[in-house]
């Protein structure tokens, strides 16, 4: 029987909701669920959840930058004119924040100095944070994976809501959904008013609509349990597909933003490659994709990733595949500067690859550009 009151996912979630005084049960302690739980707790006159994994609860990164207790806050509109007056230092600022989050990469590697610390650290935190409930540290605290095995979740405010008086959390399965709320393993009837799904998204990286490649294979079927690829951006035998944010992307190296403007600066190359010299269709070659996938899993058995969690970056296995980026993510950034045209099946629309140069003139000598740019 379905729930009489309000329930939604935290993708959908409802805005405007007013909580005060709300029975509010939160499911799922992933990303979103910390960060839901957090935001509750202060409205709610009672929260339930459940933790049913041990997870690592950090520090936020590039904290120093962050608002109060390392949350988000907005920029004041006098802030963001000084930077649209003074784009320099605007640089500056942005560049401060990459460096940090850069820096961070070497507590992905076991045993490294900078791993211990990380493990450290949150320990003493969570600790802290859980006070005296011993059952909590027991249930929560990893004993045997490290920091970024799972995605590192800054949880400002989390253990705090965990371990407060309006808070039952709970380590066992949920039992149901009732008409009223939900059960308990035991079978327990709890009423409340809103039910809160952060119960997490599809992450295996299989494309949501057909993508048919050359093998008459399509691209969700070849991935289903492995989704090979080339440096994160293509695959073999699907001609002029490229992606952002594939399988092997850099997603928990640092923030995103950034390579999104470096990918799409590297397909423009590639496209501008077909344009000019009239290439039909390029796709990466099977010897480079197994190469490629070959170095990344003998690399990644050095990292926290490599430990025995259960985290989507392995397709929500503990001994499931890693599909992450085999380096820091400066490393990237180097590697996708320019393509590697020597790694690509090309087939050109003429037979003969030299079609392209036509007259033997270029565009610049019939439009009064300059005639000497090769000395600029």
């Amino acid at each position: 029987m379905s729930f009489k009151g309000r329930l939604f996912h935290t993708a959908k979630y409802e805005e405007g909701l007013d909580l005060k005084g709300k029975r509010v049960a939160v499911i799922g302690s992933g990303s979103s669920g910390v960060q839901a739980v957090a935001a509750v707790y202060k409205d709610a006159s009672r929260l339930y959840t459940w933790v049913r994994n041990p997870m690592w609860i950090t520090a936020g990164f590039a904290q120093k930058f962050a608002g109060p207790d390392g949350g988000n806050f907005q920029y004041s509109e006098e802030q963001k004119e000084e930077w649209r007056r003074d784009p320099e230092k605007y640089r500056v600022y942005r560049k401060m924040i990459e460096h940090e989050l850069n820096v961070r990469f070497r507590f992905a590697l076991r045993n490294s100095k900078e791993s211990d610390e990380a493990n450290a650290f949150s320990y003493k935190e969570m600790t802290t944070k859980l006070g005296d409930s011993e059952y909590l540290k027991e249930k929560i605290i990893p004993k045997d994976f490290n920091v970024g095995c799972r995605r590192p979740t800054p949880g400002n405010g989390y253990l705090e809501a965990l371990v407060g008086e309006k808070t039952t959390c709970y380590t066992d399965p949920i039992g149901g959904i009732t008409p009223k709320g939900f059960l308990t393993a035991d079978g327990t009837e709890v009423e409340v008013d809103v039910i809160i799904c952060a119960t997490g998204f599809d992450t295996s990286f299989r494309p949501r609509f057909p993508i048919i490649g050359l093998d008459k294979v399509d691209i969700a079927t070849r991935w289903e349990k492995i989704p090979e690829c080339y440096l994160s951006v293509s695959a073999s035998n699907v001609p002029n597909y490229f992606m952002y944010s594939g399988p092997y992307s850099p997603v928990a190296q640092g923030s995103l933003l950034s390579l999104q403007t470096l990918l799409t600066n590297h397909f423009l190359q590639i496209i501008r490659k077909m344009r000019q010299e009239h290439i039909r269709r390029l796709s990466p070659k099977e010897s480079a994709v197994e190469d490629f996938c070959e170095h990344a899993s003998v690399y990644l058995r050095r990292t926290c990733w490599a430990d025995p969690c259960s985290s989507w970056f392995k397709q929500g296995r503990k001994d499931g595949n890693i599909v992450m980026w085999p380096g820091s993510r400066l490393a990237f950034f180097d590697i996708l500067k320019e393509p590697k045209y020597e790694d690509y099946e090309i087939e050109y629309w003429s037979k003969n690859r030299w079609a392209f140069l036509g007259n033997g003139f270029t565009t610049e000598e019939f439009d009064g550009s300059d005639m000497s740019k090769y000395l600029n």
